[in-house]
């Protein structure tokens, strides 16, 4: 495999779940967003290049999901307040950043729990689930003290995994309100 194409599959198992996010943010339907999704890196794909860095590669996909998913709304010809309404939603510059943000964050964070094991990946798995520490207790069979040492070594490494990400999607934020302003 190329260096080119290592970078665009870093880069599609990186972003593809965040890219489908947008799309169902926009069209509200999971297999047209995932249809929509792909289709936008396909597109990407058409026009890689080795010299494209993140902030590129990352541009671009947003701004072809974008448009893919407001064409198939237009397309499906929706009732015209419904179309209105989706082309109101997020498609300013500004709310379009934000959900793009709130998507890469989302998947910064599964990425993060995806790198825990053991007890700590069934404890946050199961706080995220909006189980309580001692209902979590009693399905693992173990004290509440234990889920809350589990769970409290858990953070400490996902603090540790997002602190690059975070700074990143801190930037990210910083920048969009300044955009605005």
């Amino acid at each position: 495999m190329t260096v080119s194409r290592q970078h665009f599959k870093s880069f599609y198992l990186a972003h593809f779940r965040a890219v489908a996010g947008f799309c169902r943010s926009l069209v509200g339907d999971e297999e047209e967003a995932l249809d929509m999704a792909q289709e936008a890196f396909c597109r990407l794909w058409q026009k890689w290049s080795p010299e494209y860095t993140e902030a590129n590669a990352q541009a671009f996909i947003y701004i072809t999901a974008k448009n893919l998913c407001l064409d198939r709304l237009r397309r499906a010809r929706f009732k015209q307040e419904e179309l209105a309404a989706a082309e109101g939603m997020p498609v300013s510059e500004g709310t379009m950043l934000e959900e793009i943000i709130r998507q890469e964050t989302v998947e910064a964070v599964r990425r993060a729990v995806e790198t825990l094991t053991g007890r700590g990946l069934q404890v946050v798995r199961m706080t995220m689930e909006g189980k309580t520490n001692p209902e979590i207790a009693a399905e693992l069979g173990v004290s509440v003290n234990t889920v809350k040492f589990a769970k409290k070594e858990a953070y400490a490494k996902l603090r540790e995994r997002l602190e690059n990400e975070y700074m990143v999607l801190l930037a990210w934020e910083i920048l969009a309100h300044l955009s605005l302003a």
